[in-house]
């Protein structure tokens, strides 16, 4: 099996047929790699027209983009972004947004919802081709808790209720969860680790990555001491120069430990990019690790670094969109998240469950004067960042129509999560902290709510 190698992605002024090539040579590899694989579609709950209408636009868009009509999906994925939100600024009114925003006391109802899981969000996303993101939010700006239309997140719960709702699910508490993904991700996890050291969790680190200043232009580069392991030396592995000069996040490793025996490891890697190139290989003799190669962070991930650490339970792709919108074209953002997808079926075993999670908005009122407030083609940022959502949404679609036929999968499972994008709709600048970064009762809400799909 061959690996994928990358180069920087182009600017988002690349010409359309520059894009089109690229993914006409990236189909192409994928359908050599897939040679074999039959997927037959399982029956499912008939859709209702709305269902059916989202179904046919995503099978639509999808159908474009593998025809190589790179033009026409263009149009579909920025029409529909732009008809949902006709008003993106930063002071959108609530009533435009798919959710509401209900601070203060919650009013009793007379039944709550089933409890949200991961095979409820699947099959809300193979139901209505997108990812859930309707509900609202309650509670304080201290203590905030969103509830979904259709479905139950709990807004606290004991280590012994969370042992019994794993159990009650028949699933194993989690004893390793790593995040991919830029500082919005770091965050999460940092909130992960509060949420256990309030359930009782001894939480230390025990390791973090040394990012430098290069001593040319003062850049981060990446620590690739942080990731060695016994079969890849040191001279192997080369650091990269990352992508934002202000990186203020490194990767780390927490150890929580509850009671005498069970601990759960967290880890979170920096990574700013879909594909990215700040870890690679050098120094190898041709030959002789050619199996082991590599070009990408994610592929050392999955071809060395888990397999000499151990493979999580849950490993989570946080979607580095807030990053990716400035340099990467639409149509280049679906090839990556496909290749990424195809990259997690070939070498994360099936033990191993994955989500994605999608970006929030920005509040450009709290955005630096030096930062553009316009991406490509004049889109504004809450525009794109959700056209970039949908994209993911439209991959993840495909994944769920795909898995209602694996009765015994042999790799990993891939999953979505809350589209962040539309319940950040209604809170923009609300609970940021600055354009892109939101407080950290926010980010403790949306690790409670990872923890109880790992569970779920």
């Amino acid at each position: 099996m061959s690996d994928y190698t990358t180069t920087r992605t182009a600017p988002c002024g690349l010409v359309v047929m520059a894009c089109g090539v690229v993914i006409f040579i990236w189909i192409t590899l994928q359908n050599a790699r897939l040679v074999g694989e039959q997927v037959v579609l399982a029956p499912h709950t008939p859709l209702s027209d709305v269902g059916q209408s989202r179904q046919s636009d995503v099978e639509r868009r999808n159908s474009l983009l593998e025809a190589g009509d790179i033009e026409g999906w263009l149009k579909a994925v920025k029409g529909k972004a732009t008809a949902e939100y006709e008003d993106n600024s930063n002071t959108t009114a609530a009533a435009e947004c798919s959710v509401t925003l209900r601070l203060g006391p919650e009013t009793a109802t007379a039944r709550s919802p089933a409890l949200c899981s991961r095979s409820l969000f699947s099959s809300y996303l193979s139901t209505h081709a997108h990812l859930l993101g309707s509900g609202h939010w309650s509670g304080t700006e201290d203590h905030p808790h969103f509830k979904p239309d259709v479905c139950t997140l709990l807004s606290n719960f004991s280590f012994a209720g969370y042992c019994s709702l794993c159990g009650e699910s028949g699933r194993s508490l989690p004893k390793k969860i790593v995040l991919v993904g830029d500082s919005n991700g770091a965050r999460v996890m940092l909130g992960m680790m509060r949420r256990l050291r309030d359930m009782g969790g001894l939480c230390s680190f025990l390791r973090k990555e040394r990012i430098k200043k290069s001593e040319t232009d003062k850049l981060n580069v990446r620590d690739p001491n942080y990731f060695t392991v016994k079969d890849l030396p040191l001279e192997y592995l080369q650091g990269e120069v990352l992508r934002h000069r202000g990186a203020a996040v490194s990767s780390f490793r927490v150890n929580c430990r509850f009671g005498k025996s069970h601990d759960i490891h967290l880890e979170y890697i920096l990574s700013l990019d879909l594909i990215d190139s700040s870890l690679y290989m050098s120094g190898y003799t041709p030959g002789k690790m050619r199996k082991g190669l590599f070009s990408t962070l994610l592929q050392y991930l999955f071809k060395h670094y888990f397999r000499a650490t151990g493979y999580p339970e849950v490993f989570l792709l946080y979607a580095q969109f807030k990053h990716v919108k400035w340099h990467s074209p639409l149509p280049v953002v679906a090839q990556s998240i496909r290749y990424i997808n195809m990259l997690i079926k070939t070498y994360l075993p099936s033990t191993t469950t994955v989500f994605w999670i999608p970006s929030g908005r920005e509040c450009v009122a709290k955005t630096p004067l030096y930062v553009p407030r316009d991406v490509a083609d004049g889109m504004d940022i809450n525009l794109i960042l959700q056209a970039l959502n949908d994209v993911l949404s439209d991959a993840l679609y495909k994944e769920a129509v795909a898995a209602r036929t694996l009765v015994e999968p042999s790799h990993a499972s891939i999953h979505g999560f809350l589209d962040l994008g539309r319940i950040t709709c209604p809170i923009t600048c609300l609970w940021h902290v600055d354009g892109a970064h939101m407080t950290k009762a926010w980010y403790d809400a949306v690790a409670r709510y990872l923890l109880q799909m790992f569970c779920t």
